[in-house]
């Protein structure tokens, strides 16, 4: 299933988001792993002696892992999520266009209102934005395999459902939320949560607004915060370490099928989650959560590369860091 196209031109003087959140206490996250192990607590990312080591040199004593590496993309950050060592990084802190990363936001916002056994009705509305979805409205559907469908196919229509059914419950938590956009509120108000620095969110797929303004912005860093977040919820994410879906339509018996559009998947092992981001303004982007052991996650994002690009910068990142351990 192929993703909607997004952008190449990167916003890094973007302000904050213009979306009117209330300032949340920022709290320490403790999150377990798939086999239960206890990850980090301090989201900051602070830079580490290894960090310093990757930048472009290798020293007699501490050998750089990743001296020489050459990679397409205008950011990328590794980050070991049992420590928060920062293994490696390049201008993690740049901002750019996210595109289907945003989805990944839009899943941990809408799951506190919504039970993933329960189904939803789509409204009026268009749902094919894309060649390759198949949600039309008037049809019935699992909330979960939505979500499924939505991560591993990268659907914007699955996205624009999820959104709107999600729309009334969030409502009641954020009055303040614009008319059908509590979704959209609740996702910068999980950037409020999370410390993200350098990440806002225009709407809740991450598709370009236009040829100029990305539907979602962010840094290499940001995303993996949100990774380490969505690795709390590994029920959510589960789906996108498959290579291939197929769901139906509780009604009349209709299949949606959805190919993982990471298309590195077959090269990582131990690949907990992932999510791809494609358009004009943003380029090529990739963001996983692997285990290269058991029970040692690991976050890699590259920003900013090219459609083919990332998958070949993700998997050297993941071999290098394979390689260091």
């Amino acid at each position: 299933m192929m993703e909607i196209q997004e952008n190449n031109q990167s916003r890094s003087n973007e302000p904050k988001s213009a979306v009117s959140t209330p300032q949340l206490a920022i709290a320490a996250l403790i999150l377990s792993s798939l086999t239960g192990a206890i990850f980090f607590t301090d989201v900051s990312f602070p830079k580490t002696p290894a960090a310093v080591a990757a930048a472009d040199f290798a020293t007699e004593d501490v050998p750089d892992p990743f001296f020489g590496m050459m990679l397409e993309a205008r950011s990328a950050i590794a980050v070991d999520l049992r420590s928060g060592e920062v293994l490696y990084e390049r201008n993690p802190d740049v901002q750019l266009p996210l595109a289907s990363i945003a989805k990944i936001a839009l899943i941990l916002s809408i799951a506190p209102v919504m039970d993933p056994e329960e189904y939803i009705l789509l409204a009026n509305g268009a749902y094919s934005v894309g060649s390759s979805d198949h949600l039309e409205a008037g049809e019935r559907w699992l909330v979960k395999d939505v979500i499924d469908y939505t991560l591993l196919g990268s659907s914007n229509g699955g996205s624009i459902a999820l959104a709107a059914a999600a729309d009334a419950s969030l409502r009641v938590l954020y009055p303040d939320a614009k008319s059908n956009e509590a979704t959209l509120y609740a996702m910068n108000v999980l950037v409020d949560e999370l410390g993200l620095e350098h990440t806002y969110f225009l709407n809740t797929s991450g598709l370009d607004e236009d040829g100029i303004v990305s539907g979602a912005y962010g840094s290499a860093r940001d995303v993996a915060k949100l990774l380490a977040r969505a690795l709390a919820s590994p029920k959510l994410f589960s789906s996108t370490a498959q290579e291939k879906l197929v769901v139906w339509e509780a009604r009349g018996g209709k299949a949606a099928v959805a190919f993982n559009t990471n298309e590195a998947l077959p090269v990582i092992p131990g690949l907990i989650l992932g999510k791809t981001g494609l358009t004009d303004l943003a380029g090529g982007n990739l963001a996983i959560v692997f285990e290269p052991e058991p029970a040692h996650a690991i976050a890699v994002v590259v920003l900013g590369s090219t459609q083919e690009g990332r998958f070949h910068d993700m998997e050297e990142l993941v071999r290098r860091i394979r390689d260091s351990l």
